[in-house]
């Protein structure tokens, strides 16, 4: 928990990490403002970053002031799935090449 939380203060963006081993892991981001409204492919984020985005995770709702978003798992994104403002972002990849898309 303290390795999380140490990984989420030196990350800007980050909201959770899961190590897999080593230097890999699974990374739940809020998505960057040079990611908004592009498509999956558009985005480009394999072969630029070297990162796998498993998942988006989408805002439907809130049910009152101060609770906490309700969010929707789109699947698998297709190539043609848009990015939208306050999607969550889930990726598999190096921290290393993270840090290198939140910092663009």
């Amino acid at each position: 928990a303290a390795a999380q939380l140490a990984n989420r203060l030196m990350i800007p963006g980050l909201i959770e990490y899961f190590r897999i081993s080593g230097d890999y892991g699974i990374f739940e981001i809020n998505t960057p403002k040079h990611l908004l409204n592009k498509t999956v492919v558009e985005s480009d984020i394999r072969r630029k970053y070297s990162l796998n985005l498993i998942t988006i995770k989408r805002a439907v709702s809130k049910l009152e002031p101060g609770s906490k978003e309700q969010s929707d798992v789109t699947g698998v994104p297709s190539p043609d799935t848009k990015i939208l403002d306050g999607d969550v972002l889930v990726l598999f990849g190096k921290e290393k090449d993270l840090k290198d898309l939140l910092e663009v």
